[in-house]
């Protein structure tokens, strides 16, 4: 026995410790002497200690909490694992010392260790749980189809898990020449000149074929409805080339056609001369490659500025919910515009946490000049990182990103003519085998981060179908062995809480709403302040515009127009892409914000956060070089003139108020499909309270049917057993469960 429960006082305590909540352990033990003074005018101790029978003082509380880390070796591996989460919230509040938190969360590890289960030894239990739980449920008076298949569901989308890889990069990224390397086969054409022009979607198929579809009626006329210039260029092209063949293409339904992959070039080339490309909106290849096998499919992307906004849009929508993401730059002029704007709007979407940077061609520049490059591209996202807000922790967003160095001509040679003959030190140098290797961990191995993620979702799934099962089964009983006064008293109190839930139906639908209310206000908030910092850039661009004329005047040098179209150019491309990314941005924190809320009250799911809507907003190279080009060409006018600020000033104006146009209709937009969403969901947060009423109404007149048929002294015991058996269960979950949090 320690020297702590020498004391009989702390033996009681201990006892009394040994049967509260793991949350309440979890206060106990994150208690230090630094927070003394929270701990003693604390409401939620000051009840706990009133439940131990204890007096709250600054001795007591030493003494307990001493006494609670007696307790943690007494206790099963669930309650240990439930306690070190309850520490982790804690931890995250803030609200208690972190120092001593993680030296409790050590000792818990520590008592864990013999018993630690990693992913794959969590599958082979949850599996064996799954089974447990059917055995329950089939061939007995307790059948539920219901509950075998879904836990059938469960299980089979966790054996069929589907794992999504994004690959983005601007021209001559060498795109084409990394997937083929990765695939160890020259699928893609590649060219130093655009190739590809559609989306293309790589999937595993027993036999390689492909498939093209074109755009819809709808889509197509969507598209003819733009106003921008690209598309407008676009639409006209194709209208001449295809004319009245046109509506045989662009059908509603969508067209879908097979082709073989010899003639893929035809429909996916922009450079080919019937230029089918404009006419498809995306590609699905099938290919026996055993990179695909384990219900892998890759996402090929066109460019990350495509002049086709729909399709642009198409992409995005592709990207947002892959599993991983891999952007590709060119290791001799990395860290571009585009590039740097397509990493930070990636890591501002909701549901991407990594990204692989793959530095292609590196065998074209010197060792040192691959460390400047990479080093140059670190200094460049940590600097427009820190600009979007100074909340942001700089180096967290950072290690979400991994980068890679890639000679993709040597890998994809090696590979395709003779791999199993090349020496794995050759491989290594190339960088595609750190490269699978990093897809390997992330994605495909018995212990990977995906396969703790879907074991995750799946063990959730479970837990609430057990609970479910189990509230049933106590209500059953509840109904089916009581006298018959109690009886009524239970059916009354039914109905009440029935009634309750209609209410909270009713309450749930309007606080979903509020919240839109609310975002809604934040998005006029953040329009305003994004107008008011137009204006004020607009001034002094336009200052420094005009104070470059009166010095050349004062000079008497020559007006020179491509010199000031080239300034405007890049005094704008600045202005409207640090407006379009705080924009997005800082909406996008919003909204996640608001979701979050919206899952801690219950009202939002795992499968609604990750169909949120998302969205892309930036400023277009060709849109910034038309704003640039009209403006020179305004200032022109005016530049010989002897007053020529005021008219400057108003042809500036004039500029900034299409982009405020832009954003006001992007905004209005945005509000739209965010109303549809949180519509959605406001109407299934009632339903779902709807269907727990029907549910309760079913259960009870069954039960009611069942007790007139008389009382069945082995039905109570049995029902008893498989409540004990269904609670084993949880505790096991709950295990597996907190193995992965920790």
């Amino acid at each position: 026995m320690s020297q702590t429960l020498h004391n009989p006082q702390n033996q009681e305590i201990f006892t009394k410790i040994l049967s509260c909540q793991s949350e309440q352990i979890a206060i106990i033990l994150a208690f230090s002497q630094d927070v003394s003074a929270q701990y003693l005018q604390s409401e939620v101790i000051q009840e706990l200690f009133c439940e131990l029978g204890e007096i709250l003082s600054a001795q007591n509380l030493t003494r307990i909490a001493k006494c609670s880390q007696e307790v943690l070796p007494k206790l099963e591996s669930y309650a240990l694992l439930a306690i070190n989460s309850a520490l982790k919230k804690i931890q995250n509040a803030k609200i208690c010392e972190s120092t001593h938190i993680i030296t409790m969360q050590e000792k818990i590890k520590n008592l864990l260790q013999e018993n630690f289960l990693q992913p794959s030894e969590i599958k082979e239990q949850f599996f064996g749980i799954t089974k447990e739980i059917q055995a329950f449920f089939t061939n007995t008076q307790f059948e539920d189809t219901q509950i075998t298949q879904a836990t059938e569901f469960t299980m089979q989308n966790l054996i069929n898990g589907h794992f999504s890889i994004g690959v983005s990069g601007v021209l001559s990224a060498g795109k084409s020449t990394f997937l083929n390397a990765l695939l160890g086969e020259e699928i893609l054409s590649t060219s130093t000149i655009p190739e590809t022009a559609n989306l293309t979607i790589l999937q595993y198929g027993a036999q390689k074929s492909a498939q093209v579809r074109f755009w819809s009626k709808e889509e197509w006329e969507d598209l003819c409805a733009q106003k921008d210039v690209d598309i407008r260029q676009f639409i006209k092209e194709t209208q001449e080339l295809f004319g009245t063949n046109l509506e045989g293409y662009c059908t509603q339904p969508a067209r879908v056609e097979e082709i073989s992959l010899e003639s893929l070039s035809t429909y996916t080339s922009a450079n080919h001369k019937d230029k089918f490309c404009n006419l498809v909106r995306e590609v699905r290849l099938n290919l026996p490659l055993k990179f695909l096998e384990q219900n892998v499919s890759i996402v090929d992307t066109p460019g990350l500025d495509d002049p086709i906004t729909k399709r642009e849009e198409i992409t995005k929508s592709y990207l947002v919910h892959c599993d991983l993401l891999i952007h590709l730059m060119n290791a001799s002029c990395a860290a571009t515009q585009t590039d740097i704007d397509f990493i930070l709007e990636t890591l501002s979407e909701r549901n991407i946490s990594r990204l692989l940077v793959v530095l292609t061609h590196a065998d074209l520049i010197s060792q040192k000049e691959l460390e400047q490059s990479l080093n140059y591209t670190k200094q460049s996202l940590r600097a427009q990182i820190t600009k979007l807000s100074a909340k942001i922790d700089v180096s967290e967003m950072l290690s979400r990103i991994t980068f890679i160095p890639l000679c993709g001509h040597d890998a994809l040679l090696h590979r395709i003519n003779d791999s199993a003959r090349t020496p794995k030190v050759v491989l290594e140098k190339t960088g595609i085998l750190e490269i699978e290797q990093y897809l390997q961990a992330l994605l495909f191995g018995e212990n990977s981060l995906k396969l703790r993620d879907m074991l995750y979702l799946a063990i959730k799934a479970l837990q609430k179908l057990v609970r479910g099962k189990k509230a049933d089964l106590e209500l059953e009983s509840s109904l089916l062995f009581v006298s018959d006064s109690q009886l009524q008293e239970k059916i009354s109190e039914i109905k009440a809480q029935n009634d309750s839930l209609h209410s909270q139906a009713k309450s749930a639908k309007e606080a979903i709403l509020a919240k839109f209310e609310e975002l809604k206000n934040a998005f006029n908030t953040m329009q305003n302040a994004i107008n008011a910092d137009l204006q004020s850039q607009r001034e002094r661009l336009c200052e420094r515009i005009c104070g470059n004329i009166t010095y050349d005047r004062e000079q008497k040098r020559a007006f020179e127009a491509d010199l000031l179209q080239d300034s405007l150019l890049i005094g704008l491309k600045d202005i409207f892409t640090d407006t379009t990314r705080g924009f997005k941005f800082h909406l996008n924190t919003k909204i996640s914000q608001t979701l979050k809320e919206l899952q801690n009250e219950g009202f939002v799911g795992e499968s609604e956060l990750l169909n949120a809507p998302t969205f892309s907003f930036y400023a277009k190279d060709s849109q910034v070089a038309l704003f640039a080009k009209n403006l020179s060409a305004q200032i022109a006018k005016y530049v010989k003139a002897r007053e020529f600020q005021a008219p400057i000033q108003k042809a500036f104006g004039e500029v900034f108020a299409e982009f405020e146009k832009i954003i006001f209709e992007k905004s209005v937009q945005i509000k739209s499909e965010n109303l549809a969403f949180f519509d959605s969901i406001a109407q299934n947060a009632y339903k779902a309270y709807e269907e727990q009423i029907a549910h309760t109404n079913a259960l009870l007149n069954q039960t009611l049917a069942r007790r007139e048929e008389g009382k069945n002294k082995n039905l109570e015991k049995e029902m008893n057993a498989l409540q004990e058996n269904l609670s084993n269960i949880s505790h096991k979950l709950d295990s597996l469960r907190a193995f992965l949090e920790m």
